[in-house]
């Protein structure tokens, strides 16, 4: 009798222990829908402590890696700055999503727009409006570790800016984002003293922005505002480098789209749009864009 309960009880532990691992097409369509649901209430209601849980740290710190890698970063390096240390990892990624979902959350208008299954991963697409910048485009990488599904990593693509890069540069580059947002707020008070008529001051302000920041994707919405008002031959300068120093065909398509918008070129707008949306998902983009015309 005791034989053959340790004989149950081994095969119980064995079966347990050896639980087939699950692969990404496996998971179910609602499985997928508790991740995407939470997904969007972080970034609707502004609570980045929901897609901290969800990410797969020790995915996004081998990206890191790699990365560095790249880069040139040797293993003494990469010890010294602290990449394998999940403190530190933990510290560079909550900045990032605290001002992610800060901005997704400012408008409320989140939306999925298409959900894919990649040789790799799951690509969860989702469109946001947002006052300054017309809509903005995030997509989520869900992996699995063959038992649940994790954010690999997220692709800000209006940002020309993986969340994997955002983290190391947070990493490698201590303050950088403070400067970033600082420049922000040099930027905003230039649109402020311009719209009042107040050129010296707007000059002032404008001219503490070292010009190679005018192109960069995270400070485009403040930089084409001010530029706009300040110096408007330079703001076609703005988004034609906005779409040369992207390196990937969505955020080009997304840049040049915002591009047509500014300058009012309807006749490719369309088109744009639609080639957008080929690869994000169809959606709300050619809706949005409406409104905003019409609302003009």
């Amino acid at each position: 009798m005791n034989k053959a309960l340790v004989l149950v009880g081994l095969v119980v532990f064995l079966n347990l222990g050896c639980e087939q691992k699950r692969t990404l097409a496996s998971f179910s369509d609602e499985e997928l829908e508790k991740v995407s649901f939470k997904i969007g209430t972080a970034l609707t209601q502004n609570k980045p402590e929901i897609l901290s849980a969800l990410i797969g740290l020790s995915h996004l710190k081998d990206s890191c890696v790699r990365l560095a890698k790249t880069k040139g970063y040797s293993d003494y390096q990469l010890e010294s700055i602290g990449l394998e240390n999940p403190k530190v990892l933990n510290d560079g990624l909550r900045t990032t999503l605290n001002w992610l979902c800060y901005y997704s959350s400012i408008d409320g208008r989140v939306t999925l727009t298409s959900k894919e299954l990649e040789k790799d991963s799951y690509r969860l697409t989702f469109v946001y409006t947002h006052p300054s910048s017309i809509f903005e485009v995030l997509e989520f990488k869900l992996i699995t570790n063959g038992y649940q599904l994790f954010i690999g990593d997220i692709d800000l693509v209006h940002r020309n800016m993986p969340l994997s890069k955002m983290a190391f540069q947070s990493i490698t580059s201590p303050g950088y984002f403070e400067l970033l947002s600082e420049l922000a707020k040099n930027l905003e008070k230039a649109y402020n003293e311009a719209s009042m008529n107040r050129w010296e001051r707007a000059e002032y302000f404008y001219n503490r922005v070292p010009e190679e920041f005018l192109f960069e994707p995270l400070l485009a919405d403040y930089s084409i505002a001010s530029t706009s008002l300040i110096d408007p031959d330079m703001t076609l300068k703005v988004f034609n480098e906005l779409i040369v120093s992207c390196d990937n065909e969505k955020s080009k398509l997304y840049w040049r789209l915002r591009k047509e918008i500014y300058f009012n070129e309807n006749d490719s707008l369309q088109i744009l749009a639609h080639q957008l949306e080929n690869l994000i998902g169809k959606n709300s983009i050619t809706k949005i864009i409406s409104e905003k015309l019409d609302g003009n």
